[in-house]
């Protein structure tokens, strides 16, 4: 049995480094953008760092605005918040990072961690007791062979250079989980000038070369195996101050997305195979004896088209995600 929650994924950022991530938009414009694509999943509105676990009133408030505009379109709809987890050197850390995060007025289904696998197998059990004692669902971004320690609700991964590894995938999946996938937004470099892929989709590619990258994601959901997560405002553009793609500031690509999400989103692919969530979720996803299965979420690279010939200048200040 697949999971809904998981089957319409969209991913979004509007606050980084407790900023607001887009200059020409707010609250209610983001909220309309993401509601028009009915996510079962809204992935990545806020991270927070370490040093500041702060919801200021301002950030509620527009998190609050985009979810409710989001859950008239989709009344199912799951929300997540993102840590890192490299960034706690010890179990009462993060343990004591999420509750911090749990005090806050905020609404969320689920903790996503980035760096999920530099955990130790204590901190990997401490983190899914935590989360699943509050109710809440939680998972992050997984690197290598090595099975987690622990059943995550969803996992995280990215390949390299601009292709898809269909035995990455492949990995992830014995596991016995989903997959899903999005665009990678890490620090390492993919192309010939040493850029990463998120400089490249922010200040390189064309929409021509944008809309081939999301049909292809879309369209291989059913033979892969996994869900897209459609990138409505994401990958990051810069860190100074921290800025995201905007996807209502590119040509018809919102457009693009809302018909690609109808058409390959509108139930689950076949071939995903069985998953699971915490208890409380229990009406949308399938349950095996005692334990959760994991879901597993993706971060995938294409071939990319090739570039313009012209660079543009290198002023923006890369983000280091990872």
């Amino acid at each position: 049995m697949t999971s809904p929650i998981f089957y319409r994924p969209v991913i979004a950022r509007v606050y980084s480094f407790n900023q607001w991530t887009l200059a020409e938009e707010n609250a209610t414009t983001v909220g309309n953008a993401v509601a028009s694509l009915k996510p079962s999943f809204v992935s990545g509105l806020i991270r927070l760092e370490y040093d500041n676990l702060t919801v200021s009133p301002r950030m509620a408030q527009d998190y609050d605005t985009i979810r409710e505009i989001v859950l008239n379109s989709n009344p199912d709809a799951k929300f997540d918040i993102w840590l890192r987890a490299n960034q706690y050197n010890s179990t009462s850390s993060l343990v004591s990072a999420m509750q911090s995060v749990l005090s806050r007025n905020i609404s969320f289904d689920a903790f996503s961690f980035d760096n999920l696998y530099s955990l130790s197998p204590a901190e990997q059990a401490a983190v899914l007791s935590a989360a699943h004692a509050a109710g809440k669902l939680v998972g992050g971004s997984w690197a290598g062979v090595t099975v987690p320690a622990v059943a995550f609700d969803y996992l995280m991964t990215t390949d390299a250079m601009l292709q898809i590894s269909s035995s990455s995938v492949a990995q992830i999946e014995s596991f016995g989980a989903p997959v899903m996938l999005q665009i990678n937004n890490g620090p390492v470099p993919v192309d010939v000038n040493n850029e990463t892929e998120h400089y490249d989709w922010n200040f390189v590619w064309t929409d021509q070369q944008k809309s081939a990258f999301l049909t292809q994601a879309a369209k291989n959901q059913s033979a892969e195996g996994y869900y897209f997560m459609y990138p409505v405002f994401w990958p990051a553009g810069s860190v100074t101050p921290p800025t995201y793609w905007d996807s209502l500031r590119d040509d018809s690509i919102l457009a693009l997305m809302q018909t690609l999400i109808q058409q390959y989103n509108s139930q689950p692919p076949i071939v995903a195979a069985a998953g699971a969530a915490h208890a409380g979720f229990s009406n949308n996803v399938c349950r095996i004896g005692q334990s959760f299965l994991p879901v597993v979420v993706a971060f995938a690279l294409f071939i990319a088209p090739a570039y313009s010939s012209r660079r543009p200048a290198r002023t923006p200040r890369l983000e280091p995600h990872d």
